[in-house]
């Protein structure tokens, strides 16, 4: 999996928006969007480009670290790449 965080933020509070940009195995898509979308609504996960695997995560700025944490784990578990 590659990650390339964009960390495009909406507003300047603790509640803004991130979005991280990765390109995973296509695949594994579905498995990732539930996931993430399952563990208490982490984050939202968008299919920009299905065929080359790459998705969009949306998530709170409060939420970052889980999020990475999670991908970290998932990266070595499941081999997403």
């Amino acid at each position: 999996m590659q990650a390339c965080p964009s960390n495009l933020v909406a507003g300047k509070n603790s509640s803004a928006l991130i979005d991280i940009y990765l390109t995973i195995h296509p695949r594994k898509i579905g498995f990732l969007k539930f996931l993430f979308e399952g563990y208490d609504g982490l984050a939202t996960l968008s299919t920009l480009d299905v065929k080359n695997g790459l998705v969009k995560l949306n998530l709170l700025r409060s939420r970052y670290r889980e999020a990475l944490y999670l991908l970290s784990a998932l990266c070595c578990e499941y081999q997403l790449n």
